[in-house]
């Protein structure tokens, strides 16, 4: 039978690439070195030395520490419910994690050509700012200190990139939050972790080293100890997504309907997880290998920039030129939202991997109805019609994106 190539090929394969097996094994060994019942703590302190944080609080996941977060802000203003600003075009689980805190949000409106909040919005009805840093683009920070505001650094998908000499998620807000699930710049097991413990002064401390911190002062961690079975369990999860992420076999799971794979779920019922030992071993395991993942990244983004540089297209990671991005997946926006639609089909037909990414704001998901504040998101609701992100994953190679320019071309 001849091979046709399914038309999800690539599209959700992992941002920096999954860890084998094998060092996930080693990062497990190293783990299981550690004096018993602390390896939770011993991964706490790597992630604390890496990100220059006195405090790292590790999660079932990325939503969980985002819950965290903002429920340890609520204690600090004596338990009342407090606002939220975040841009309204971002991920929905960061609302879930929001809402779920006893906090309501605050819609802002990002400008088109960069994806940051946009300039000249209202914030003086929020309590907390929170900076989505969108597919791995340092938002700019500066331009909010000393307003006022508790500032929330969400390194979600934006963990390998540096504003600076500072790795997003450290680079002085008073909270960082961090995932490790499929997909995300630490892409591991699941798993996330709520970052603290820097002071913030009157700019972002660009002169600190970021990947030479100071020890970690103490850890917390909402964590369970498998059993065998699970751990064998994770261990073959963890050989199926490293397999899988091949472009000749993605194209296996993503054709199941089941397994949901680029969908948007905004789920308000969500259960907090407690973080396992094997995922924090592939944490460790990534984090082993972040630099070449981040230069891989980069190296991506910049090939995608150069090639499509001609074309009447907005580009956010060229717009911003910020020498520390590295995008986990590289947007464009298109003028209008036909040619947008025809060049996603047509990327799909061909499994190059393009993706429309998250198909609303904040404001018109169902289950964040009463919410959601902020009515003024018009930049914010064009870009979701207009929107087309790329892979930045390791297998796309020059063909791809010969291919990709190619029919980007006819479309618009």
């Amino acid at each position: 039978m001849a091979y046709t190539k399914p038309t999800r090929l690539r599209v959700l394969a992992p941002a920096g690439g999954f860890s084998s097996p094998f060092a996930i094994i080693r990062a497990l060994r190293s783990l299981a070195q550690s004096p018993e019942g602390s390896w939770a703590l011993a991964c706490a302190g790597v992630l604390a030395d890496r990100y220059a944080k006195t405090d790292v609080l590790l999660e079932g996941s990325g939503k969980d520490a985002l819950r965290r977060c903002f429920t340890e802000i609520r204690g600090k203003h004596d338990g009342r419910s407090l606002r939220i600003g975040m841009s309204a075009y971002t991920c929905p689980d960061v609302a879930v994690a929001a809402i779920q805190a006893g906090c309501t949000i605050v819609a802002l409106d990002v400008d088109a050509e960069t994806l940051d909040i946009a300039e000249g919005v209202d914030v003086s009805e929020c309590d907390v700012l929170l900076f989505s840093n969108l597919y791995g683009l340092a938002d700019d920070m500066r331009r909010w200190l000393g307003k006022g505001l508790t500032l929330v650094d969400d390194a979600c998908q934006a963990a390998l990139s540096y504003d600076g000499k500072a790795l997003l998620g450290a680079r002085g807000a008073d909270y960082g939050v961090l995932s490790f699930s499929r997909g995300k710049a630490i892409c591991g097991l699941g798993g996330g972790a709520m970052l603290r413990g820097a002071d913030r002064g009157s700019e972002v401390p660009a002169d600190r080293d970021a990947t030479s911190a100071d020890a970690s002062e103490s850890a917390d961690c909402h964590a369970v100890a498998q059993n065998i079975a699970s751990e064998c369990k994770s261990l073959l999860l963890s050989l199926a997504y490293f397999l899988f992420e091949m472009p000749w076999l993605y194209g296996i799971p993503a054709r199941i309907p089941a397994l949901g794979l680029g969908e948007t779920h905004c789920d308000l019922n969500h259960e907090p997880q407690k973080l396992s030992r094997m995922q924090a071993a592939a944490v460790l395991a990534q984090l082993h290998d972040a630099g070449s993942r981040a230069s891989g990244l980069k190296h991506a983004a910049d090939a995608w920039s150069e090639i499509l540089t001609e074309l009447p297209l907005v580009q956010p990671y060229k717009i911003r030129a910020n020498e520390g991005d590295c995008p986990i997946r590289y947007p464009l926006v298109f003028a209008g939202e036909k040619q947008r639609d025809a060049a996603l089909s047509a990327l799909l037909r061909a499994g190059l991997g393009a993706s429309a990414s998250y198909p609303s704001v904040l404001n018109e998901y169902p289950a964040l109805d009463g919410h959601v504040s902020g009515e003024d998101v018009a930049q914010a609701r064009s870009v979701s019609k207009r929107i087309l992100t790329l892979p930045t994953h390791v297998y796309v190679g020059e063909r791809d994106r010969e291919r990709t320019l190619a029919i980007i071309q006819k479309c618009i």
